[in-house]
């Protein structure tokens, strides 16, 4: 045994192949754990970003309840007051001043749009042409 291993120490060719054998076993012993490794670390990346995404979709979820519960507290009274406006008659006014102007201005643009609609949707004369 005292010889192998001296002539292991000394680079002698059965001490050489077996530690080329025991490299090689090394090495790929240490590539498959990398892998590993690799593998566990997607696995906590995954888990990390599906646990900030609940969090997220928890946090989105506590601001709605805290809006919708605002809303609701404010519907009550709108809801009194619009019932309010509707009972009472109200009187007809005309717009005067800049909310006359602001009126006539959005009609005009509403006229525009439709006008630009129909032209849009009506058969070209090259789609009857071809009939």
């Amino acid at each position: 045994q005292r010889q192998q291993q001296q002539q292991s120490a000394r680079g002698g060719e059965n001490g050489s192949a077996a530690d080329g054998s025991r490299v090689a076993q090394l090495e790929r012993e240490n590539f498959q754990q990398s892998l590993a490794l690799r593998e566990l670390q997607d696995r906590v990346k995954e888990y990390y970003v599906r646990t900030v995404r609940s969090e997220r979709y928890r946090n989105a979820l506590v601001y709605q309840k805290r809006y919708l519960a605002l809303v609701a507290c404010q519907f009550d009274g709108s809801v009194e007051r619009a019932l309010q406006a509707i009972s009472k008659p109200a009187p007809h006014t005309q717009p005067q001043g800049r909310a006359r102007f602001r009126a006539a201005a959005d009609a005009v643009i509403a006229a525009l749009r439709l006008r630009n609609l129909a032209r849009k949707w009506a058969p070209s004369k090259q789609q009857q042409q071809q009939q």
